[in-house]
């Protein structure tokens, strides 16, 4: 599968299964994450997604092969979340922690996917990185989600490249927006 036709894949599954989080079932299994509106104390929430128009850059060339597609950084996105309590944004922090691996898992399109978690030590009261590593014989694409809780505050980043290097991307975005 060539790298712009997985990337491609790989935004829609993004856009499709993370907006549709609130109408998921209100009864999720335990590797799940819930919907956002049922979590509880939620003051405010802010959602922003940047991404390639990959439709547009191939209608605008039309001679574009998948080849000459440089990657990069496809989809760059940020949810910040205020809460009534430091208490609840701290457990809306442990409700997303505890299953955004099972997540990003049902989010890998094709080769062998990997998933490392790993703590983030420098940011916020806690915080923690998650990256899905999708290898196939042609190509890598990259996840990578950063949770942080500061107060009463939750932020979750993410960022879809097609290099580690550019998935990091995410650590500078939650860096600037905590």
């Amino acid at each position: 599968m060539s790298v712009l036709r997985r990337l491609t894949i790989l935004a829609i599954a993004i856009f499709v299964l993370l907006p549709a989080l609130p109408a998921a079932a209100q009864t999720p299994a335990a590797s799940e994450i819930p919907p956002i509106d049922t979590f509880a104390g939620i003051e405010a929430a802010v959602d922003r997604t940047w991404g390639l128009d990959i439709a547009a850059m191939m209608a605008a060339t039309p001679d574009l092969q998948p080849e000459d597609f440089e990657g990069g950084v496809t989809v760059l996105s940020a949810m910040v979340v205020r809460f009534d309590t430091d208490a609840n944004a701290r457990t809306g922090y442990d409700t997303f922690q505890a299953g955004i691996g099972a997540q990003l898992l049902n989010m890998a399109q094709g080769g062998t996917p990997t998933v490392a978690d790993e703590p983030v030590s420098d940011l916020g009261d806690v915080a923690s990185a998650a990256t899905l590593t999708t290898t196939s014989p042609d190509e890598e694409t990259w996840l990578r989600f950063i949770l942080v809780q500061e107060g009463r505050y939750l932020f979750v980043v993410y960022t879809l490249a097609d290099t580690s290097e550019g998935a990091t991307i995410a650590d500078d975005l939650a860096q600037y927006l905590v």
